[in-house]
């Protein structure tokens, strides 16, 4: 895995995990 893929792939679950945060504040 390259260390470009690992920051796309993290973004994107940073991303998912804001969204729930956000809808349970």
């Amino acid at each position: 895995m390259s260390c470009e893929a690992t920051i796309k792939a993290w973004r994107r679950i940073q991303q998912v995990i804001w969204k729930a945060l956000t809808l349970v504040f």
